[in-house]
């Protein structure tokens, strides 16, 4: 978690001084419309367990590293149903819910629109309140999910994740620079010196995504040069200055991309992806 924000950090600093430099002479720049057929908003968890050691793993971080964050032991009685299975997997698209065991179909649930709306509904009358914002948000990530959860056997290390994301997520900071993410408090807070070039320069809004090593970007508005990394030449800095960002490889497979609001601010939009 540390590597991740000291990453967006960096990231985040970079499009903010980026942005100061030129946002008082360039024009602004309109909300980019969705385009059709983009692609899903891929995501792959893979959780590996053995039950012999009552070791498990999450998406490359170790038991170990998962308890740091507030993951909590497994119960024995999970570890009852676990050990009876090599492989479990979920499969949730925008129109079904696959689920699997041992590499043999198990159930499809429909998981459509309709669904979805009957699913809020039963939330609603059972006292869970979603807003019609939420709703709204919630649609536009499962209308075009692809997420796989993959849960096997196995007494190495899982693997890492992989996001290929096509919509942007909506990060909200307040004055005192605490993140929430999609509605969601994170109890995370901005950097102080991040926090203050954004109060200081009068930044609103920033948005970015990072795209297979790509990089597109706007400050309040107005587009900034684009930024290409390359992998070989990133992995030489990392050996030189041991900046601890591990499997770089992982970063050129990603993409992803999140709308900044400061203090209040307006969300910007931009496509997320490779022109």
């Amino acid at each position: 978690m540390n590597r991740l924000q000291k990453i967006l950090t960096l990231v985040l600093t970079i499009v903010l001084l980026s942005g100061l430099a030129i946002t008082h002479e360039s024009h602004i720049v309109n909300a980019l419309p969705s385009a059709e057929g983009e692609p899903e908003n891929y995501v792959f968890l893979d959780v590996t367990y053995d039950p012999e050691t009552k070791n498990y793993s999450l998406s490359g971080f170790s038991k170990d590293q998962l308890q740091q964050m507030g993951i909590p032991e497994l119960q024995d009685v999970i570890w009852v149903i676990l050990e009876r299975f090599e492989s479990l997997r979920l499969e949730l698209g925008n129109a079904a819910v696959n689920l699997k065991a041992d590499d043999k179909d198990l159930a499809t649930i429909n998981w459509d629109a309709e669904s979805r709306d009957l699913i809020y509904g039963l939330l609603d009358s059972y006292g869970v309140k979603i807003s019609d914002l939420s709703k709204e948000r919630l649609e536009t990530w499962l209308s075009k999910a692809d997420i796989v959860l993959n849960v096997r056997n196995s007494p190495e290390i899982s693997k890492p994740i992989v996001l290929d994301l096509s919509t942007l997520l909506m990060v909200d900071v307040n004055k005192e620079g605490k993140l929430s993410v999609e509605g969601f408090d994170t109890g995370v807070y901005l950097q102080p010196q991040v926090a203050d070039i954004a109060s200081s320069g009068g930044v609103t809004s920033a948005t970015l995504c990072w795209s297979k090593g790509i990089l597109n970007s706007m400050v309040n508005g107005n587009a900034l040069p684009q930024v290409t990394l390359y992998q070989d030449g990133l992995q030489v800095v990392e050996n030189a200055l041991g900046l601890g960002l591990g499997d770089i490889g992982l970063f050129f497979k990603s993409q992803v991309g999140a709308s900044v609001a400061f203090d209040g601010g307006t969300h910007e939009t931009m496509e997320c992806g490779q022109p």
